[in-house]
């Protein structure tokens, strides 16, 4: 997952901020579908349902205004995609035309206490809460074969692109509570953003399959599958003053795959 950053005015985060801004953790995948192909016809018929959840990673905040201790934080992540498509078969290859519908939801939930120099140190509780998503639709390009290599082993692979057109929007709240408030007024953040966007979508994925019978297959395989500019984050450059920048951030997501395939 990388950032990147955006032209937008100061928006107004301390720098407890950067908690909006997570990597990517590790995370499981589901996913089911189907291809037909009705008798004597050239085209095949395709669908399919994936999920995939995780816990997102993020560093302790640090600034030079302020030191953090006690702090807690829930970093959520989740994925799903519903991919209907039509194909045409060559041989062992497919090339399909069709539509992606996506959802990426990212969400942090971070408390800490901190000593704040406002130029006296002042003791004060943090709390913040961020939800980024992308909802959006699209059309998708792809190709999917299988080539055999003998005795009953094949090589699978799937590459496909789509241009999801949708919603990108980012909430976040940040309270600050101070025991001064004399010294330190405590306050209320928020931020709404929210616009529509383009987000290029690439699919690749290879593997291995074996047939066990002529009607089930076993496939190991390796998938890539990264949405350019998906989510807005927030950046904050460390410094207690309100200046916080938003920022456009890709997700990627790769790992191995284990699919079984009945045929009938």
């Amino acid at each position: 997952m990388t950032g990147h950053p955006a032209t937008d005015p100061a928006i107004g985060l301390p720098p407890f901020g950067p908690y909006a801004n997570l990597g990517p953790g590790v995370g499981w995948t589901a996913a089911t579908g189907f291809d037909y192909r009705p008798a004597l016809s050239p085209y095949l018929f395709s669908g399919q349902f994936r999920y995939n959840p995780n816990y997102g990673a993020s560093a302790p905040p640090s600034s030079p205004a302020a030191t953090y201790t006690g702090v807690a934080s829930l970093n959520r992540e989740a994925l799903w995609l519903i991919d209907v498509a039509v194909g045409l078969g060559l041989g062992n290859t497919q090339v399909k035309l069709g539509s992606r519908i996506v959802q990426l939801a990212s969400s942090a939930n971070a408390s800490a206490a901190a000593i704040i120099f406002e130029p006296n140190p002042v003791p004060a509780n943090i709390s913040f809460q961020s939800r980024s998503q992308f909802f959006g639709a699209g059309p998708q390009l792809s190709i999917d074969g299988s080539a055999p290599l003998g005795n009953s082993w094949a090589f699978d692979y799937f590459g496909g692109f789509a241009l999801l057109l949708g919603n990108r929007s980012l909430n976040a709240t940040q309270v600050l509570s101070s025991t001064n408030v004399t010294l330190l007024p405590s306050s209320v953040n928020t931020l709404t953003s929210s616009s529509t966007v383009g987000v290029p979508n690439l699919e690749v994925q290879a593997g291995i399959s074996y047939w066990f019978t002529p009607n089930f297959k076993l496939t190991a395989s390796y998938r890539f599958d990264g949405y350019w500019n998906a989510l807005m984050v927030i950046e904050s450059n460390g410094q207690l003053q309100p200046n916080a920048h938003l920022a456009q951030q890709s997700q990627y997501y790769y790992g191995p795959v284990l699919r079984g395939t009945i045929a009938f």
